[in-house]
């Protein structure tokens, strides 16, 4: 099962000392979403490892902002929360309607099938936005908390396929999944 790991810098847009549902716009450059291999399994039968398409192709910027309900020494995420993983760098292949022509994807992975299928199966994410929920606050040390234990589950996306059958795959079939961080999350003020 493939996991995601999200390190979270956030920008607070109201004080830490209030209890109260904040807004918080996430800082795209402090921000990444990684998404790490595991394994698929197709028509049942065949199970490929899932690799990087390219160097860095694990890797989207996240943007958009959180809503959360801030407690003096406590956060966690509401249920209406969703971030966006940037569609950032150009892959092949590309939309449906012009598949041989890069277009800004924000994963690309790649299922080495060829000696089973005749054809090495790459995916890439386009337009993907997940529903984010904590199941219980997150304590705040210093400024920091425990990013992991976050629920991600996929609000809307595409995977747009090279194989042709079919040629886009609807993401919101994918199963939730919860974060494992690679690093604390962090609250700041930006004003």
């Amino acid at each position: 099962m493939s996991k995601f790991h999200c390190t979270a810098a956030i920008l607070l847009s109201a004080s830490i000392g209030l209890s109260a549902q904040v807004e918080y716009t996430i800082d795209a450059d402090l921000s990444d979403l990684f998404v790490t291999g595991g394994n698929i399994v197709v028509f049942g039968a065949f199970e490929f490892p899932v690799l990087e398409l390219e160097p860095g192709s694990w890797t989207a910027p996240l943007e958009d902002t959180l809503t959360a309900d801030l407690q003096t020494e406590s956060i966690s995420l509401l249920t209406d929360t969703k971030v966006r993983a940037t569609d950032h760098t150009a892959y092949l292949p590309g939309t449906p309607s012009d598949p041989g022509v890069p277009a800004p994807g924000s994963f690309g992975l790649l299922f080495p099938s060829a000696p089973a299928l005749g054809i090495d199966i790459i995916a890439v994410t386009r337009d993907l936005t997940f529903s984010l929920e904590d199941a219980s606050a997150k304590t705040i040390a210093a400024g920091e908390f425990d990013a992991s234990g976050t629920v991600w589950t996929v609000a809307s996306g595409v995977a747009d396929l090279n194989a042709g059958m079919p040629p886009q795959s609807d993401l919101t079939t994918v199963a939730p999944v919860t974060s494992m961080p690679t690093s604390a999350g962090t609250i700041g003020d930006d004003g």
